[in-house]
């Protein structure tokens, strides 16, 4: 069995939304609906879209993260 922890965002500032809502989020809403990226390689190119900049570690951590998330978190 596969445990995850996921923050309730800085300070645990959903919580209550997560509870009420029975949901849980990550806070990647500027790339748009993450659903519809269906492989690792969709979303790092989204990614790279809406980051440019960004490191090459960075971006690799961050869009390990979302895959996870998107595909492969289950409750």
């Amino acid at each position: 069995m596969s445990h995850w922890f996921v923050r309730a965002g800085k300070g645990s500032e959903f919580i209550e939304t997560f509870l009420n809502e029975n949901l849980v989020g990550i806070s990647w809403d500027d790339m748009g609906n993450l659903s519809n990226l269906k492989t690792i390689d969709a979303i790092n190119n989204q990614y790279i879209e809406f980051f440019p900049n960004s490191k090459t570690s960075t971006r690799a951590n961050h869009v390990r993260q979302i895959n996870k998330f998107v595909h492969e978190f289950q409750i």
